[in-house]
């Protein structure tokens, strides 16, 4: 569940799941927030994950967004590998 097989070589590596990347964003999140970074967060992934965040875990941004007073912006764009992702303190 940690890992989905490599797109690029046709499975013969490993690429971190979609969900892995889910969770790392949202583990990132709540510390930046909770160090006071900004009011609020931009961030830039893949689609895939993007989706992911909006439509399984839109609770946990809720949460986040209400816990530290934050507001969230989930901006999805083509990245070179789905693991990229980039979150700007507005």
């Amino acid at each position: 569940m940690l890992t989905d097989s490599c797109p690029t070589c046709d499975g013969s590596g490993y690429v971190k799941s979609r969900y892995t990347v889910c969770y790392e964003v949202l583990r990132r999140l709540k510390t930046a927030a909770g160090k006071g970074d900004g009011r609020q967060f931009n961030v830039y992934l893949a689609p895939e994950v993007a989706r992911l965040l909006v439509e399984e875990e839109k609770a946990s941004l809720e949460y986040l967004e209400n816990m530290f007073g934050t507001k969230i912006n989930i901006i999805a764009r083509p990245m070179p590998v789905m693991e990229s992702f980039d979150i700007k303190a507005v």
